[in-house]
């Protein structure tokens, strides 16, 4: 009876046993795979990230100079306040808020009339188009230097140091001192950050050609290598900070290789007529702010470089040395910022479980060995079973994961990512998300075989113990 009851038991747990060893697997290879930078930097080998970026950016680059959605729609700029934050979503109730904040659906004056309260509540904060614009832009650094020392006067120089050089980003009430000391002095607030009006002409076709010789897929690569370094460092507490250095890229927009890159440029073009060659030479000096992209004669070419330097210039001092690619970096700082640091905390805690998983199917096995096994024939049985049975619902998982991965990102893209994103960089987003899905997957798999065939194994071996013990009684 008493051993009747304990081989019952020990079925229980074998039952369990098949379900913790599957999700172990399962979760053990979610850590072996995506907190390992060997998975990342070989999926952006494989999509060949490092010579579609330059196509991927400069359409990006375009997108965004012709379009600002949070001039449009305030619920897509970036580093709203918190209570202004609270407030929109308040006003507009949870399902409305979620669309409008998707980018998808545009805003109606329905929704304006709901969120007019928001901004006069919040009126010592500045309009969010406007805060996301100086925080978009290096506007300080480009300014008039009457702005600058009104800025620096207003907010402190300490601040207006952190400001000017981009380590952190502007706050409502700052960009209100800021908003003063530009109209103060005559500065038009909607040319703030406008960038130098031949940069503000180039096409598509244009960008590709200066991003591919002054970021060449070496230098990418290099670039992409330490942002994966450094992201699975800070995910894995090692780190406090994941940013990227733009200084290799600044110092080729001033150098040399920008001007360069723009002469090349130019003589790629067709011909300049006489008066579209003035109008360029006009441009470049700031006289005119139409502008053309042709080809002048060599001896323009030359007369109008120093200009063309300086166009470059004020476009590399508009671009930070060094950029966050997290909001928050500081995890001393994220006590002003629960859920950030609540979502580190959970990932930190996140690695331990999925690297201890598989200790629970290891000790519910030892359950079973000590209420079930008896003999040889009694442990290959037992084991093996289990084990086969595992094997087995991984793989139908990891056959279920293969093929929903083509459905599963492109549907979590179009409902999570912004609209200032263009769509070749949600193309390429796509493509190493999905390769990096394959990888897990494969990885799954490459468990499930192993389970499959151990226990397999096992269970074939003990079903010939058993015919050896007949043949001896």
């Amino acid at each position: 009876m008493r051993r009747g009851f304990a081989k019952f038991l020990a079925a229980i747990i074998a039952i369990l046993f098949v379900v913790t060893a599957a999700a172990a697997n399962i979760l053990y290879n979610i850590d072996l795979s995506l907190f390992a930078a060997d998975t990342y930097k070989s999926a952006l080998t494989e999509q060949q990230v490092y010579k579609r970026l330059p196509r991927v950016l400069a359409e990006q680059i375009v997108f965004t100079l012709d379009t600002n959605p949070c001039e449009n729609n305030p619920l897509l700029c970036e580093g709203l306040p918190p209570e202004i934050q609270r407030c929109y979503l308040d006003a507009l109730g949870e399902e409305r808020h979620a669309q409008l904040a998707s980018g998808l659906d545009p805003l109606t004056a329905e929704d304006y009339e709901a969120l007019d309260p928001c901004l006069d509540e919040y009126y010592d904060l500045a309009p969010p188009h406007l805060v996301e614009k100086f925080n978009q832009t290096n506007a300080l650094a480009q300014a008039p230097e009457n702005v600058r020392v009104c800025v620096s006067d207003s907010i402190g120089l300490d601040a207006y140091e952190q400001l000017r050089s981009r380590q952190r980003r502007v706050s409502a009430v700052e960009a209100w001192e800021l908003i003063d000391c530009f109209e103060f002095n005559g500065e038009d607030l909607e040319h703030i950050g406008r960038p130098p009006t031949f940069v503000d002409s180039l096409k598509v076709t244009d960008w590709e050609m200066i991003i591919g010789a002054l970021l060449p897929p070496e230098a990418m690569q290099v670039i992409a290598n330490k942002v994966v370094d450094d992201t699975l460092a800070f995910l894995g507490g090692e780190s406090k900070e994941i940013s990227i250095s733009l200084v290799e890229l600044k110092r080729n927009i001033s150098g040399e290789p920008g001007l360069r890159a723009t002469i090349n440029l130019l003589r790629s073009k067709p011909a300049c007529t006489e008066a579209e060659s003035e109008t360029l030479q006009a441009s470049l000096r700031g006289e005119a702010d139409a502008t053309v992209i042709c080809k002048p004669g060599e001896d323009i070419l030359i007369k109008m470089s120093p200009d063309l330097q300086a166009q470059l210039n004020m476009l590399a001092e508009a671009i930070p040395a060094q950029t966050p690619l997290i909001t928050t970096l500081d995890i001393e700082g994220m006590e002003d910022d629960p859920q950030t640091a609540d979502a580190v905390s959970g990932i930190h805690q996140l690695r331990y479980a999925l690297l201890l998983s598989p200790l629970i199917p290891l000790g519910l096995m030892l359950l079973i060995t000590l209420l079930a096994i008896r003999s040889l024939r009694d442990w290959l049985r037992w084991w093996g079973v289990p084990v086969f049975f595992a094997g087995l619902t991984n793989l139908v998982l990891a056959i279920l994961f293969s093929v929903s991965i083509p459905d599963f990102w492109p549907v979590i893209l179009s409902q999570e990512i912004p609209a200032s994103l263009s769509t070749g960089l949600l193309q390429l987003m796509l493509d190493i998300l999905t390769s990096i899905s394959g990888k897990l997957v494969g990885n799954i798999l490459l468990g499930s075989i192993l389970l499959l065939s151990t226990g397999l194994a096992l269970w074939i071996v003990s079903g010939f113990r058993k015919k050896a013990q007949t043949a001896e009684s």
